[in-house]
């Protein structure tokens, strides 16, 4: 036996047990780097998902609802939506119905009263238009499309079934910002459309 054939061995196998651990480093070192970038793009994919389509409160404005003068981009919306693609099961485009679950009726009916707030509808995360919450039973001319509740202790809720967005009133059909092809091109494309 060669009098350098142990020494030789021992080093042979410490240098394939440091390569084993380099190897081992870099696949983990492989592993944790595509977790941290799948969960980074992944929160970064949700973080940037667009408002399809949905209606939101506009904070305080049922103190200021029937004002002319109401600029769009400058109106505070509440954080969250009141309706969503999401939670709505059709949008009927030519009578522009919105129908809902009774689950969403009942969590609209814990939010009310909604007489009086403006709402905005917005399309692909751009405000389209705005419009207010009406009493059926309210005489007041609005200057804007308008969601129609029922009037007060006349039912368990002033809350429809489904929401029906009217037209403002003295527009002309061309001039009816309800038929804003954005609106409609987000809702055909969430397939919740109904022509």
């Amino acid at each position: 036996m060669h009098p350098n054939a142990g020494t030789f061995f021992h080093l042979k196998t410490s240098i394939g047990g440091k390569t084993g651990n380099i190897m081992k480093n870099r696949i983990l070192l492989f592993v944790v780097n595509f977790l941290l970038l799948w969960g980074w793009t992944t929160d970064n994919a949700f973080s940037q998902r667009k408002d399809v389509f949905s209606i939101y409160l506009v904070k305080h404005s049922n103190y200021f609802y029937k004002s002319k003068s109401i600029n769009l981009k400058n109106l505070i919306l509440e954080d969250q939506p009141l309706l969503t693609v999401d939670s709505i099961i059709s949008y009927t485009w030519n009578s522009h119905k919105i129908s809902f679950s009774g689950r969403v009726r009942e969590s609209l009916m814990k939010r009310e009263p909604l007489v009086h707030f403006l709402f905005v509808v917005v399309a692909n995360d751009e405000r389209i238009y705005w419009g207010v919450f009406k009493d059926i039973n309210d005489s007041f001319v609005n200057f804007s499309p308008a969601i129609f509740l029922y009037p007060p202790n006349t039912s368990s809720s002033t809350i429809p079934p489904r929401f029906t967005i009217s037209r403002a009133p003295n527009t002309t059909p061309d001039k009816d910002v309800r038929t804003d092809k954005r609106i409609y091109e987000a809702l055909k494309l969430s397939g919740k459309l109904k022509e």
